[in-house]
């Protein structure tokens, strides 16, 4: 039997069975990319749907929104805090996208709607608001909205609700809207006492 912190291999006669256990960072960080989420929704007045946000049975964060909050900045915002929390968590293990996974998620994002992340779908509504936007533009739109993420998440009430929300995730695995909301410091939710 082999066993390492990264995968389990069990093998027997013919049969070979292998699952990957998570690295041990791995849900903290995974706790950080969806509390963030979560916490920046409730900042441009988003609110955790029926669906929760969850780190267990799968990396989640389920999200209402009324028409007139889902703006380009809002979305976008919300799509890019995940990684950002993640890389000011630990920037050693979580860095900046390259050039080239910023290329690849623009080419994902018009030609393959399968595909799906935080960069495809934040490329996807960029696209939707600028059609006629070069290449250059919309990763000029992207640094400025990950610039704006950062900012947002630079807020010691917005971080500090991130870490509550984070923490509570890594107890109980699963949190819905009630759960999120008694977590976030005063000023935090812009519009989520509305559901």
């Amino acid at each position: 039997m082999i066993i390492t912190l990264s995968n389990m291999s069990i093998s027997s006669a013919n049969v070979q069975t292998t699952f990957f256990a998570p690295e041990p960072d791995q849900r903290l960080h995974a706790a950080y990319h969806e509390a963030a989420h979560a916490v920046v929704a409730y900042y441009f007045g988003w609110w955790v749907n029926h669906e929760c946000v969850e780190i267990d049975e799968r990396q989640y964060c389920g999200l209402r929104r009324y028409t007139s909050d889902n703006t380009e900045q809002a979305q976008v915002c919300v799509n890019l805090a995940g990684w950002r929390a993640e890389m000011r968590l630990n920037p050693v293990r979580a860095t900046a996208r390259s050039e080239f996974d910023l290329i690849d998620s623009l080419c994902d994002a018009r030609w393959d709607p399968e595909e799906d992340d935080d960069d495809i779908d934040t490329f996807r509504r960029l696209l939707q608001e600028h059609p006629h936007a070069t290449d250059e533009d919309l990763f000029a739109l992207y640094r400025f909205y990950g610039a704006m993420t950062d900012e947002i998440l630079s807020r010691p009430n917005v971080w500090a609700s991130i870490e509550r929300v984070a923490h509570a995730l890594l107890q109980h695995g699963k949190l819905g809207h009630e759960e999120v909301i008694d977590l976030l410091d005063d000023g935090v939710a812009g519009g989520a006492f509305r559901v």
